[in-house]
């Protein structure tokens, strides 16, 4: 496996587990908090109630406490998302690409590199119009769901994979294509201003590439 591949993986990993960090808030004394984080409590709270009518939630999830929920949900999620279909993850790949170009530099790159805490996952969804956060949390619940019922799960080969960064690093500027390249290949390594700049170059990038090569690499960004 080639070490841009390798950084593709890390790249999607990285934004991967922390889907809904900020699901279930704890409990303790009121504060004003940001619109949008109560918008993302409302609706977490909107799809929990859903999902908690499917039989395979109640058979692996129902009694558990809410803080052990929450985090039961967020590694469902998280593993789930490849089970879900292309198109559902071409608007994984729209969001998440909006929230990477909105955020400040230090915190793109935590997410980018696997280095998130609710700090990061609230600067996310703060940046978020509230159409996109709704989805986000859709999208989320519907890959906890697809991880419960074991949907099928697909992930783009090797080959395909290499294939599909070859045509990446094509289509950004030749002046970038080899900064990319050598990004990738480290990218827990780099600097912040070059992990978000190449988490926000990749993403930005994938919607530019031809449809079949634009879901290898959707499919892959939506690991772990």
């Amino acid at each position: 496996m080639s070490k841009p591949v390798l950084g593709l993986l890390l790249l999607g990993l990285g934004l991967g587990v922390w889907l809904l960090l900020r699901g279930v808030p704890e409990q303790g004394p009121a504060v004003p908090r940001p619109v949008n984080l109560s918008r993302f409590d409302a609706a977490f709270d909107r799809q929990l109630t859903q999902l908690a009518t499917v039989s395979a939630f109640q058979a692996q999830l129902a009694g558990l406490p809410r803080k052990e929920l929450r985090q039961a949900i967020q590694s469902l999620a998280a593993k789930g998302m490849r089970r879900l279909p292309d198109e559902r993850l071409q608007v994984r790949t729209r969001i998440v690409g909006r929230m990477l170009q909105s955020l400040d530099v230090e915190t793109c790159s935590a997410m980018a590199t696997g280095k998130q805490n609710e700090v990061v996952h609230d600067a996310a969804v703060i940046v978020l119009d509230p159409e996109s956060l709704e989805e986000w949390v859709s999208l989320s619940f519907e890959a906890a769901r697809a991880e419960l019922e074991k949907r099928p799960s697909a992930r783009p080969s090797q080959q395909e994979l290499q294939l599909a960064l070859n045509l990446l690093f094509k289509l950004v500027p030749e002046a970038d294509s080899e900064r990319l390249r050598q990004a990738l290949a480290g990218l827990s390594e780099q600097p912040p201003a070059e992990a978000c700049w190449a988490a926000r170059t990749t993403y930005a990038a994938v919607a530019g590439l031809p449809a079949p090569v634009a879901r290898v690499l959707e499919r892959e960004l939506a690991g772990p």
